[in-house]
């Protein structure tokens, strides 16, 4: 790794959580300077998907998106248009927000922000769904990463490591000093 791109990763990250002050600054900069700039650049990525395993990818994209036919969303339902940056719910919008500004923004667009759990009554983007049930609406995205995806720089490989495992597991006993290991 560059010694640049260590030093930014350090400066961004502290004691293995992610600044939110840092991840706002950059994606407001970016929510600011980027739509000027990714005007028909979906197609340029989509080509990039043939450099990897489709059946790989097609996979991945049946787990998130279960959806089988066409779906028409309620005529209540917003646009990509209307989908502005208001000041609540900063990180869902800014992880959204990186997906859907290559899109047209008169397409219509729903999501449910937080944590589900119960089925959208229409398809619409979510960051979790319920496991159990028809539950082809929850279109899952990978939202909230700031809080949910942190990587940190290693010095030492796994191999060099030293292996433990520490945690309390409860067997439907109340007592800790019971605990059979």
């Amino acid at each position: 790794m560059s010694s640049l791109k260590k030093t930014y990763t350090n400066i961004v990250t502290a004691k293995h959580k992610n600044l939110k002050p840092v991840y706002y600054l950059k994606n407001f900069l970016k929510l600011k300077i980027l739509p000027q700039f990714t005007h028909n650049k979906l197609d340029k990525k989509l080509k990039k998907i043939k450099k990897f395993d489709i059946n790989y990818i097609q996979n991945r994209v049946n787990y998130y998106n279960k959806l089988e036919n066409e779906t028409a969303l309620k005529k209540s339902t917003g646009t990509l248009q209307e989908f502005i940056f208001d000041g609540k719910e900063k990180t869902y919008f800014f992880d959204t927000w990186k997906y859907t500004r290559f899109f047209k923004p008169e397409y219509k667009f729903a999501y449910r922000f937080g944590d589900v759990t119960q089925i959208p009554d229409e398809p619409a983007i979510v960051k979790s769904r319920p496991i159990n049930g028809k539950n082809q609406n929850a279109v899952l995205l990978n939202l909230n990463k700031i809080r949910h995806f942190i990587y940190v720089n290693e010095s030492k490989s796994l191999s060099k490591k030293k292996i433990n495992s520490y945690g309390e597991v409860i067997f439907g006993n109340t007592n800790p000093n019971e605990y059979c290991f």
